[in-house]
């Protein structure tokens, strides 16, 4: 008998393999972090998680990169940030 044909995925699969892909990218850049860098593993996990939720929120990243608004504060608000709400929480950071 012959192989059974493998169905397509769908887009749900391909987009849990696509996490999963980088997720796995993500720890060893913590990893690598803590290595090279001296970052403690605790941190460099969160600031990968960071750069991570700040692809989602170009504005935010934005003042953050200009140095406006500090990495833990940019931690809390992209905790509830959305791209919609984006404006208003930079607005609350800054202050």
């Amino acid at each position: 008998m012959g192989e059974a044909a493998e169905r397509p995925r769908t887009k749900r699969e391909a987009r849990l393999e696509e996490a999963r892909e980088l997720d796995g990218k993500l720890r060893a850049l913590a990893r690598i972090a803590q290595a090279v860098l001296g970052i403690p593993g605790g941190k460099a996990k969160v600031l990968v998680e960071l750069a991570r939720k700040l692809d989602r929120l170009p504005r935010l990243r934005a003042t953050f990169e200009a140095g406006e608004i500090p990495w833990t504060k940019v931690h809390t608000v992209t905790r509830a940030a959305t791209p919609e709400s984006e404006e208003r929480w930079i607005g609350k950071a800054l202050v």
